[in-house]
């Protein structure tokens, strides 16, 4: 008998209509041939995966918009994919590289769900999407300014010098910190 002809992999509704054969064991032989076989065809159904998704994802602010290394695709309410399915989507948001959070939307047209050989099986999904948030996070940096000490001479003693603390995050390469307020001083005292 043909068993391939009733096994059916992907999302759809197909008629079970196989060939049927009648087997003889003792004669070790197939006798269909004896008999007028009516099929009462049924109906084989493979329904829809469901699947939730949405897409999440942070960083640190280092002056680059967000990219596919920075966020994820979360699966919700207890959906997955198939073992072996892989799935990719870009968020629905324009590139920002100021540090904010945003809500996302998964960009339908560019999601794709592919199964260990490369095929597409994204119509196999019953998809469902919500707004996920993407975050850019403020940079924390630590600054220090020197101290600075003298007799007093009548002339302003200044500090202008602004570090970067070793136990901090540096700031993004071609950003640098400049003092905007600064005092000096002439009387004794601290300032």
């Amino acid at each position: 008998p043909d068993t391939d002809a009733c096994a059916y992999t992907n999302a759809g509704s197909y008629a079970n209509n196989p060939r049927v054969s009648v087997y003889d064991p003792t004669a070790r032989d197939y006798v269909t041939a004896n008999y007028d076989i009516v099929l009462r065809a049924g109906r084989i159904t493979v329904e829809k995966r469901p699947l939730h998704v949405q897409i999440n994802g942070e960083k640190i602010y280092d002056g680059k918009p967000l990219s596919v290394s920075d966020w994820r695709v979360d699966y919700l309410n207890g959906t997955s994919l198939v073992a072996g399915h892989t799935l990719t989507a870009m968020p629905t948001n324009d590139p920002w590289t100021d540090a904010e959070s945003r809500s996302s939307s998964v960009h339908q047209a560019t999601l794709t769900i592919r199964d260990a050989l490369g095929r597409s099986v994204k119509e196999n999904y019953d998809l469902t999407y919500y707004k996920g948030t993407l975050t850019i996070h403020k940079r924390p940096i630590s600054l220090m300014t020197p101290s600075a000490e003298k007799v007093y001479d009548g002339t302003p003693l200044t500090a202008l010098e602004v570090l970067v603390s070793p136990y901090s995050l540096p700031p993004v390469a071609g950003h640098t910190p400049i003092l905007v307020i600064c005092g000096s001083g002439t009387e004794p005292g601290q300032y």
